[in-house]
């Protein structure tokens, strides 16, 4: 399903439009994919400047959940968030993914991802913020232009760095 037929359904829902009526200057401002090897599934979240807060939507075989209303929002107090729009995707999260597969292949030889993690947003460009966690503890992260497919930047973490010291 594209991701216009995936906001579709969601702002045809009777959830989204129940909650639209509350947050009129919402905007779509990311989508989340998390991939395992049993599933794909997708979370559309929407941006709300006058509360400064998200909303999240996950959409389902025969139903849209509001899994969030106005949650806190990780950004920095300067950070403008601007809406996401779906015609301006050009790199579909499949060619994200192979780009960043291929990638670890080739600098992280010896990881193994074991899940992936794909976020879609805006950030100096629309890009795609792909993460994967591997069988060996490491998180290896790439930002990807989804306009262009050039890879912006790329490292990998041991999941024990991410420990606060005691």
């Amino acid at each position: 399903m594209s991701y216009s037929a995936i906001l579709e359904q969601i702002q045809s829902s009777a959830v989204y439009q129940q909650w639209k009526k509350n947050h009129a200057d919402s905007f779509l401002s990311s989508i989340l994919i998390v991939i395992t090897p049993q599933k794909k599934s997708f979370t559309f979240h929407f941006y709300d400047p006058s509360r400064d807060a998200i909303s999240s939507f996950i959409p389902g075989d025969s139903e849209v959940r509001l899994a969030e209303e106005d949650g806190a929002i990780l950004k920095q107090p300067s950070t403008i968030l601007v809406p996401l729009h779906i015609e301006d995707i050009t790199l579909a999260e499949e060619e994200a993914l192979t780009l960043s597969r291929d990638l670890m292949n080739k600098e992280y030889s010896s990881e193994r991802a074991t899940s992936w993690m794909l976020v879609l947003h805006h950030s100096t460009s629309l890009q795609w913020q792909v993460t994967a966690f591997t069988s060996s503890l490491g998180i290896f992260t790439a930002a990807l232009d989804a306009g262009t497919g050039e890879i912006i930047n790329h490292h990998i973490s041991d999941i024990t760095s991410f420990k606060k010291a005691q």
